[in-house]
Order: structure tokens, then C-alpha cells, then sequence
């Protein structure tokens, strides 16, 4: 006797959540002549949720835009510099993170402290006038 008669395969399965997800009006189809949501994307909570974190986003960049268009030029710049650091700062220790292992023991006691030095001065003197002169018509006029 053949136990899998009339039961999907596993391949067949596996073929329906490898499909991409459906349209919209096929949800809307499905939903109309009753048949329960295939996934999780179909159901009613999933879109009202996906539209409350996308108005969440819209607001909280708005949010961010108009409290950077309220500072002052010079804060604008300070606030620029200061994430201009912390991303050097960030990207340096990750390097030595991946390096560290690599690096031998004297290495280190100089090393990691002159990377963080580096990392400082390379934000503050490099990348901070080049973000600063590419975002120059979105600050504020002296």
C-alpha cells in the first residue's frame, strides 16, 4: 500500500514557500471565497502592521529632519563631526576585532591604542570636511 497517496511531497511542499509571496489581488481573492491565509503576509494584522511600522519610519525621519533643520549651523557641524568620529571609531574597531588574533602581543599594547588615535584624527580631519563640504546645501546659511 502506498501511505503517501493523496499527501503532498515533500518536494511539492517545499516548492509553495520557495514561490514568491502572491499579490495582492490574489489575497484578496482568497480572502473573499473564505479560504484561510496561505502565509503570514496574507493576513490582515501582517498589513496593518507593515503599514503602523512604515508610518512609525515616514515619522521618525521627519522627526530627525526638521529637529536638524531647527539647529544651528554650528551645531549642525558638531553633530556631523561627532557621527563622522563615531563611524571611524566603530570601523576601526571592527577591524581589530577581525585582526586582533593576528596581531602579536607587543603589537597590541602599541597598536590597538595608535588604531583608536588614528581612528579619531582620520574622523575629525578627513572624513568630517568631506561629508561636511557633500551635505554643504543642507545646512543651514552662516
Amino acid at each position: 500500500m502506498n501511505s503517501n497517496k493523496g499527501r503532498k511531497t515533500d518536494r511539492a511542499a517545499s516548492e509553495q514557500f520557495v514561490n514568491a509571496a502572491p499579490d495582492d489581488d490574489e489575497i484578496s481573492r482568497s480572502m473573499a471565497i473564505g479560504r484561510p491565509p496561505q502565509n503570514i503576509g496574507e493576513t490582515k494584522a501582517w498589513k496593518a502592521s507593515k503599514q503602523g511600522i512604515g508610518r512609525m519610519w515616514h515619522n521618525y525621519k521627519l522627526l530627525l529632519s526638521t529637529s536638524f533643520n531647527k539647529m544651528s549651523r554650528a551645531d549642525q557641524e558638531a553633530l556631523v563631526q561627532r557621527i563622522c568620529v563615531i563611524v571611524t571609531l566603530g570601523v576601526s574597531g571592527i577591524a581589530l576585532l577581525l585582526f586582533y588574533q593576528f596581531i602579536p602581543r607587543l603589537g597590541r599594547v602599541f597598536g590597538v591604542p595608535a588604531a583608536i588615535f588614528g581612528a579619531y584624527w582620520v574622523g575629525n580631519k578627513i572624513v568630517t570636511p568631506v561629508i561636511l563640504d557633500r551635505i554643504s546645501k543642507l545646512l543651514k546659511d552662516e
